[in-house]
């Protein structure tokens, strides 16, 4: 997969009070980016963010939460989009 199919988002994580830049491949769906982004963070903050227990993505700007099921691509998220994983 190139470039031009990844965008830069940064999702926030309020229980370890942390953000990340991440590029997300903009042909998946959302549930599987929420996976992808809890595993990764688990992993850089040293495990301080439980990869266990249902997540959800929201759009930080409107509190919307992401439909699991929906692909990226068909979402309003876009390069420099500011996301919530919780």
């Amino acid at each position: 997969m190139n470039n031009n199919n990844k965008i830069l988002v940064t999702i926030y994580i309020p229980i370890t009070e942390e953000k990340y830049d991440v590029f997300i491949p903009i042909g998946r769906k959302v549930k599987k980016i929420i996976q992808l982004a809890t595993t990764a963070i688990s992993d850089l903050s040293q495990n301080n963010f439980p990869e266990s227990g249902v997540k959800n993505l929201f759009n930080k700007a409107t509190g919307d939460m992401y439909d699991p099921e929906m692909i990226i691509k068909d979402t309003n998220i876009r390069n420099g989009a500011e996301l919530i994983l919780f």
